[in-house]
């Protein structure tokens, strides 16, 4: 419905909904502080290493969907500092 539907609604408050990678609710994911703390250490340690990150090639592949937009895959090249 276009009368109720806003794209922008939170946004100039900062109250947009966050994203719904490990659900929400009742559904929500009990691993998630886990993978959240994977990530904060895993990530940092990653992007420390990485050099010259580029594109492979190929173009990014994205899956089809009238809910959501996401990447199926994202071919990358680079190199690793030493330890």
């Amino acid at each position: 419905d276009p009368q109720c539907f806003d794209i922008r609604r939170g946004a100039e408050t900062g109250a947009a909904l966050g994203q719904f990678a490990f659900g929400h609710g009742i559904h929500f994911c009990i691993g998630a502080p886990l993978a959240r703390l994977e990530g904060s250490i895993a990530f940092p340690l990653f992007a420390q290493r990485i050099r010259n990150p580029r594109l492979s090639g190929s173009d990014p592949h994205w899956f089809d969907s009238l809910s959501f937009r996401g990447l199926t895959e994202l071919p990358i090249e680079c190199e690793f500092a030493p330890r």
